[in-house]
């Protein structure tokens, strides 16, 4: 018995693994990426809602438009400005690492075409989040005074992320970094 599990296809040194998938390890080098990038816009997004207090400073920036202060105010606006700012510094490391060493492009006549198709995929990647974001966030802190702070966009963001990473993986491998015959 145990020479035919020894003679198993899942175990012969040949065998082609998961690991093996040349699709499978993209995948894995893109949420490398994804991570890094992730780990940027986090930082940024944290630092930006935390830190700098960016519902304060809106509503602040806003005192002039009292209904636009009482809107941003309700409806947490200030969680989706952090999450634009955080994706804007996050998209350029995404497509650098991406580019070079996930899909390894380096043809420098389609860079540009790479890098606005990339920002493209990335921005209905970050309407998607946006979306996401705003309804769980709106859902966990239902009841709750706007002024009251806690771990919920960050739960939001976590769960945003998470869903729209498999939109962004498919359409860059598919169009922006397809290889040409």
């Amino acid at each position: 018995m145990l020479r035919d599990m020894e003679n198993t296809p899942a175990s012969m040194p040949n065998s082609p693994g998961l690991l093996q998938h040349a699709g499978f390890r993209q995948f894995i080098k893109f949420c490398i990426v994804g991570a890094s990038s992730t780990l940027i816009s986090l930082s940024i997004f944290s630092a930006l809602i935390y830190g700098l207090q960016l519902s304060d400073v809106l509503y602040d920036a806003l005192a002039t438009r009292p209904q636009w202060q009482r809107i941003a105010a309700e409806y947490r606006l200030h969680v989706q400005v952090a999450a634009l700012i955080a994706f804007l510094f996050s998209v350029t490391n995404g497509f650098f690492w991406n580019s070079r060493w996930t899909f390894r492009q380096n043809d420098p006549a389609r860079r540009k075409s790479q890098y606005a198709k990339f920002v493209l995929v990335n921005a209905i990647g970050l309407v998607l989040n946006q979306i996401i974001l705003f309804v769980v966030n709106r859902a966990l802190t239902a009841g709750r005074a706007a002024n009251e702070k806690g771990w919920e966009p960050l739960i939001a963001f976590a769960i945003a992320t998470s869903i729209v990473v498999f939109w962004n993986f498919t359409a860059n491998k598919l169009w922006t970094f397809k290889e040409t015959d």
